[in-house]
């Protein structure tokens, strides 16, 4: 009896353990965004540690797939993907550790993570299950003109993403993998595209 009590707890520790999803996103993220007319003047670039190693923890918002967890990797693919748009504005870019070492550089980025929020949902078929996310994130963007006092000002870029197709729960990390990297592409392109529009 108390054998199979023991088996019993330790097959129900595995389904559980088995029930949570770790996410791995895209590390290689490319706004469409061009530019052949880059500064030349070196830019450091700061990322907060909120955004550097933010990991979202999701669980679907429905009875089924009530038992699975995603975690998604957000904060190192988002972070990649923003150093991706300060570079296509710059030749010449800079990770530092905090806006103190701006004094090194003509100018700053710092980025710091506002707001992410990812919800997921699942409807049993009559074949098949349902999967459907929505994603919103948005980021910070202080910008830093050492030749103009410091800090001239500060934006929020958002990117939404949203996916929806036959995935059981233990099938639907790919599909809600895909609405997050396109939300982290919308901000990387509006980063790009709000640096390039500096006319610096």
């Amino acid at each position: 009896m108390n054998k199979s009590f023991s088996i019993f707890v330790i097959a129900l520790f595995l389904f559980i353990a088995g029930c949570s999803h770790h996410i791995q996103l895209n590390p290689n993220i490319q706004p469409n965004v061009y530019s052949i007319d880059k500064s030349d003047f070196p830019v450091g670039v700061v990322f907060t540690d909120k955004l550097s190693s933010h990991v979202e923890h999701v669980n679907p918002s429905t009875y089924v797939g009530s038992a699975h967890s995603y975690n998604f990797d957000l904060g190192s693919t988002l972070k990649s993907a923003l150093l991706r748009s300060v570079e296509i504005a710059h030749n010449s870019v800079s990770s530092v550790n905090s806006t103190g070492e701006f004094n090194k550089y003509r100018m700053g980025y710092k980025f710091d993570l506002e707001n992410c929020q990812i919800d997921v949902t699942f409807v049993e078929g009559f074949l098949s299950a349902s999967a459907k996310g929505n994603v919103s994130i948005s980021v910070s963007l202080e910008i830093y003109d050492q030749e103009n006092g410091g800090l001239q000002k500060r934006l929020t870029i958002s990117g939404s993403g949203f996916c929806s197709g036959a995935a059981s729960p233990f099938q639907a990390d790919k599909l809600f993998a895909k609405a997050v990297e396109d939300a982290i592409k919308q901000i990387s392109e509006g980063v790009a595209n709000a640096l390039l529009s500096l006319n610096i």
